[in-house]
């Protein structure tokens, strides 16, 4: 007697090399991903340079603005440090 075993495949691709497909990729993409860092928190004296900065730009054409940049500059410098969280 014999005996002859079919097995029938579907054409398409099977769902254990794919999702094996996608799990390659999604950690070629994490390694090979640039690591961005958020921008380190600035101090009131940077930021308050900064205003001190823009004062100095506008004090021709709006020496009243600038005046009172540079007065919202040395009340912020003034504040105290918020605490940072962790």
């Amino acid at each position: 007697m014999n005996f002859a075993t079919t097995t029938t495949r579907s054409a398409g691709p099977r769902a254990g090399a794919v999702i094996g497909h996608a799990a390659a990729q999604l950690r070629r993409w994490l390694v090979g991903a640039p690591t961005v860092l958020p921008p380190a928190p600035r101090t009131r004296v940077e930021e308050a340079c900064e205003v001190r900065a823009l004062a100095r730009q506008v004090n021709d054409q709006d020496p009243r603005f600038a005046a009172d940049l540079y007065a919202a500059a040395d009340r912020h410098e003034r504040l105290p440090e918020a605490p940072r969280r962790r």
